[in-house]
């Protein structure tokens, strides 16, 4: 038995291999997160510190940098392949073309850091370290979820698809 668990764990090892190629047009950074477009495995976005650089097929080039804080999160919206919003310490903002930017929540006079956000449908929910918020997309217009507790920070937000419990009686 353990002979054939070694020869399958070797055959999957092999078939998960990847080829990777290092990037020599962007190397002066630290980087502290990548983030690949959903629709265009070409199109890649990378964090560093409060700047953001995008690589396409014309390669690495900076995207957008905050005046203060550093980046926490890139979204590209699944359901819009221009749609990026960018979480910082300094605030949130958006673009719709990539060249045009927009402050949507603006948290750098109030001492709120941005750290996660999350398109569902209609509704931007934000993730903050003093709280949770959401806003109507389009409008932005955030406003501070009530009933949490007042020093809860959202560090993440994930999408919960709920189409696994349509059979609710099921005894699993």
């Amino acid at each position: 038995m353990r002979l054939i668990c070694f020869f399958v764990l070797m055959l999957l090892a092999h078939q998960a291999s990847a080829d990777f190629i290092r990037s020599e047009s962007f190397q002066s950074a630290d980087c502290d997160f990548v983030v690949v477009h959903p629709f265009d495995n070409d199109v890649l976005y990378a964090a560093s510190g409060k700047s953001i650089y995008k690589k396409d097929s014309s390669g690495w080039r900076a995207f957008y940098g905050f005046k203060d804080g550093k980046v926490n999160q890139i979204y590209l919206d699944p359901s819009d392949h221009c749609l990026v919003y960018i979480a910082a310490d300094s605030g949130l903002a958006i673009t719709e073309d990539g060249e045009h930017f927009e402050t949507i929540f603006n948290s750098s006079g109030q001492g709120i850091k941005c750290l996660s956000l999350i398109r569902q449908a209609a509704v931007v929910y934000l993730g903050t370290d003093s709280g949770f918020y959401c806003a109507d997309a389009g409008v932005y217009d955030f406003k501070k979820v009530s009933g949490l507790p007042e020093d809860i920070k959202v560090f993440w937000l994930e999408y919960l698809s709920l189409i696994h419990i349509s059979e609710p009686t099921r005894p699993y």
